[in-house]
């Protein structure tokens, strides 16, 4: 998955709605340029050259600009009037207007210009090459070589030239600058330098304070003035005042320093941070640390953890040891859960509640389990959902937090399948195509883990889906001897409950594996108070799990997928406009805002690999429908 994954993490967010999760996308330029050049609520598009001109001279007709002293002959700039702009660049190939916006914007090929419909002027542009377009410095500059946190933004045009796009965002108090892969964040209160994200090619520094020492890594709590000692100006910073913390980037590195008193909170270690976590004092001798362990044994047994990652509102922080992850409490500092991908020195020995049970049964105590099973490979706990779920290779088991035994289990892969007697538990009420399937929902738009497919051998099949296996049935909804379960290269096996391989089902194998899915994403959303709950499950195979805690104002994400890859991030809602930020173990993040005008959500984001996303989200009752480009 590795960078894919944000891309597909911010399109469940823009398309889910009430539980429901089946969106499509299109790689298809041209018909997205359709889409949008379609009127629709959200403004007005000019299909012609009189019609743009009868629509410009009134709309110059009714504006009040001032004097225009920034009318150079040869480019315009900000605040240059919309006559100066088509006086340089000509008419303009498309415009459009967004008054609920206080713009209209123009395209030239692939370039863009924003024109206040307030003033006629010039606000912003996004130059891909052939705009005729120069942002000189004003009176505020230095002689430094470099420009810093605070520094004028006529220093940053002395120094580095007119940027290549700037994109205002008035409500958030910054315009943000790009030269070419790199960005610089101007406060529009003051016009100085407030964040940058450098890809190689900004002349700027930020050198440490006095709040140095002499010691040879930093650490938790240390001043962020020893990281810029020992790092070095770090290639990008990016505040989050909500979230009261300002995140450093070093490479694919992180390092989180507090907004409150400047100093170390979280980091994310790819190899090139001089960090350490050395243990306290709460250590003992033992060789494994279990549930209940002090995370200072935890720290004698694996060492500093290449990344950590602070929860709060969720009573956690998790510290990630390669692709393994552990879990401490924030509350009392001992191991909750883990996620063991063989790196691990965890144990959980069973305790007294044993028996002589030789299978895993609804009832059985936890305590069986761990005696049959040994110790599991995952421990997640759902408070919410009232039990928490034991991970091996084969399978899972859930286990209840009122009576610590087993509640339910699911076998997976070539393991002991088993086939459910009540395929169907949920009333189903709407159902959707979505390639050669169809899909089906129940009364709160859910997925219900059944769908249909017209196969020439076995005529109308049913398929039901749990615990990662997929049991067959007839049209009359009798079982048939099928199952069938997606393995870790994303390929679908079909087995026989009776007989382990035959033509027929070497050709139902290959008939999977050969389907075609028109949706990303396909899964289901519960929401409980403040939290939703996600249980996702991508086209090639791959799950997505996760929650979000909704503050009205300000939202928190946090997931995961089958492969390792986590992701997190805030949503902050103000109005009609959200502003959100994402990153992913990885390295690779997205940022952008998503305007609603009506039923209609307009997406604008960037990834710090240079892509950026742009579409659309209509909302029609219960459903939502996302059309995303720049995949």
């Amino acid at each position: 998955m590795g960078k894919a994954i944000l891309p597909l993490f911010f399109f469940v967010l823009c398309g889910c709605s009430n539980g429901q999760l089946s969106q499509q996308y299109t790689h298809d330029y041209s018909t997205n340029r359709a889409s949008v050049d379609r009127e629709n609520q959200s403004g007005t598009s000019y299909g012609n050259a009189n019609d743009f001109q009868q629509n410009h001279r009134a709309s110059s007709i009714v504006s009040t600009s001032p004097t225009d002293n920034t009318n150079d002959p040869k480019y315009f700039t900000l605040g240059s009037t919309s006559d100066h702009v088509i006086k340089i660049q000509g008419r303009p190939s498309d415009t459009s207007r967004y008054p609920a916006l206080g713009y209209e914007q123009w395209k030239y090929g692939w370039s863009t210009v924003k024109i206040s419909t307030r003033n006629d002027r010039v606000i912003e542009w996004g130059n891909k090459g052939n705009l005729k377009v120069q942002l000189l410095p004003g009176k505020n500059v230095t002689d430094a070589s470099y420009f810093t946190r605070e520094s004028h933004r006529d220093d940053v045009l002395r120094l580095q030239g007119t940027p290549s796009d700037i994109s205002r965002y008035p409500a958030l108090g910054y315009e943000q600058w790009r030269y070419g892969w790199s960005v610089v964040k101007i406060s529009t209160r003051n016009d100085r330098v407030i964040e940058w994200d450098n890809k190689g090619d900004l002349k700027v520094q930020l050198p440490p304070g006095k709040n140095v020492t002499n010691a040879s890594y930093f650490t938790r709590g240390s001043h962020k003035d020893d990281v810029l000692r020992l790092q070095g100006t770090p290639s990008d910073i990016s505040r989050y005042p909500a979230l009261g913390y300002e995140q450093w980037r070093y490479g694919w590195s992180i390092v989180k320093i507090s907004t409150r008193n400047d100093r170390v909170t979280e980091w994310d270690n790819k190899g090139n941070l001089k960090v350490q976590l050395p243990p306290g004092k709460n250590v003992t001798n033992a060789s494994y640390y279990t549930r209940g362990s002090y995370k200072d044994d935890v720290l004698r047994l694996q060492g500093t953890p290449s990344d950590i990652s602070r929860y709060p509102a969720l009573g956690y922080e998790q510290w990630r040891y390669g692709w393994s992850t552990v879990r401490i409490s924030t509350r009392n500092d001992r191991v909750i859960e883990w996620n063991n991908k063989g790196n691990l020195k965890v144990q959980l020995p069973p305790g007294k509640n044993v028996t002589n049970a030789k299978n895993i049964t609804v009832g059985l105590h936890r305590d069986d389990v761990l005696r049959l099973q040994g110790t599991p490979s995952g421990i997640s706990r759902y408070p919410a959902l009232g039990y928490e779920q034991l991970s091996y290779n084969w399978g899972n088991v859930k286990i209840s937090l009122k009576t610590n035994s087993v509640v339910d289990w699911k076998s997976i892969g070539n393991a002991t399948a088993r086939r459910d007697k009540k395929p169907l538990g949920r009333k189903v009420k709407y159902h959707a195509k979505s390639g050669d399937l169809t899909l089906y929902y129940d009364e709160n738009q859910a997925y219900c883990n059944l769908f249909s497919l017209d196969d020439p051998q076995y005529g109308t099949i049913y398929g039901v889906t749990e615990g990662g296996v997929s049991f067959f049935y007839n049209k009359n909804f009798k079982p048939l001897n099928l199952y069938a379960y997606v393995d870790n290269k994303h390929s679908v096996h079909v087995n026989s409950f009776e007989s382990s391989s035959s033509s027929s089902i070497q050709a139902f194998s290959k008939r999977l594996n050969s389907m075609s899915f028109s949706g990303d994403i396909s899964g289901t959303a519960m929401k409980m108070g403040d939290m939703t709950f996600y249980d996702l499950l991508t086209d090639d195979g791959t799950y997505l799990h996760g929650t979000s805690i909704d503050f009205d104002t300000i939202a928190f994400d946090d997931f995961y997928t089958s492969t390792g890859s986590s992701i997190s991030g805030s949503r902050i809602n103000i109005g009609d406009f959200t502003f959100g930020d994402w990153w992913s173990s990885e390295g690779s993040s997205i940022s952008g805002t998503s305007t609603r005008i009506g039923d209609m959500v307009f997406h604008d984001f960037y990834s710090t690999d240079g892509t950026s996303y742009s579409g659309t989200t209509m909302q029609i009752g219960d459903f939502s429908f996302t059309d995303i480009t720049g995949w």
